[in-house]
């Protein structure tokens, strides 16, 4: 039709109207592209303000799993002092033996970190997201990205050296296997108690899980930057 119309136009050399045709074309093409691009835009925004909102979510669990992992690793080095302090020749009573026990059987269990959550997971493995184009977000990514998985090294190399130690500390004891509740934990108190090797890799491990815990706070401080930074960025 407006083909037909601008060819018409052509033949009856009515050159104004040709001009005008040429006008609408034009404006159509630039009205349409501006409207797809609008589009495309407010798409982007859209999906951005969903992942944003998401891993906030994702940074939220994340907070959770390491509070848990900090309040487990706590407890643990508790017990394992007052095991400890067994060791070294306190009284073991009904009072403290099952403490002293669990203490025992703990020591060949260490939690892996649990940091990487959804989206989280992908930023630690190098993927790139796409997230709005806020300089805050990306210096607090780029931040978190950085510090946690510097950190997360960290962590897993002390676990790695506390399943050596607790390789030392297994000759002296036979474990509670959780698949078997009724199959109890067997130990020499005495034998324990004039092992040097196992006293001082018992302290080892100590010492390795209270830097752990102290890299687990460094962590949290991170995430919480990081949920600050994307809840402001969110709005």
């Amino acid at each position: 039709m407006v083909l037909r119309k601008f060819m018409r136009h052509v033949t009856d050399q009515n050159w104004i109207a040709v001009g005008l045709d040429i006008l609408v074309v034009i404006t159509g093409i630039f009205l349409g592209m501006q409207v797809n691009e609008w589009n495309d835009n407010r798409k982007d925004q859209l999906r951005s303000k969903q992942l944003v909102h998401q891993m906030v979510d994702d940074t939220r669990v994340a907070i959770h799993n390491v509070d848990r992992q900090i309040f487990n690793n706590r407890a643990r080095i508790e017990v394992d002092l007052e095991a400890l302090g067994i060791l070294d020749g306190e009284t073991l009573v009904n009072d403290n033996i099952i403490s002293f026990e669990r203490a025992l059987n703990n020591i060949s269990k260490m939690s892996q970190s649990e940091i990487g959550v959804g989206l989280l997971s992908s930023l630690l493995s190098g993927k790139e997201i796409d997230i709005l184009p806020c300089e805050l977000l990306s210096k607090a990514i780029r931040s978190f990205e950085d510090r946690v998985q510097t950190n997360a090294a960290i962590i897993d190399h002390f676990i790695s050296r506390i399943d050596i130690e607790n390789m030392v500390l297994g000759r002296y004891f036979a474990f509670q296997a959780r698949s078997l509740p009724n199959l109890k934990v067997r130990y020499d108190l005495d034998r324990l108690r004039h092992s040097t090797e196992f006293i001082y890799a018992f302290q080892s491990s100590i010492s390795l899980q209270t830097v752990q815990l102290e890299r687990l706070e460094l962590i949290k401080g991170v995430l919480e930057n990081l949920q600050t930074a994307l809840v402001r960025g969110s709005k």
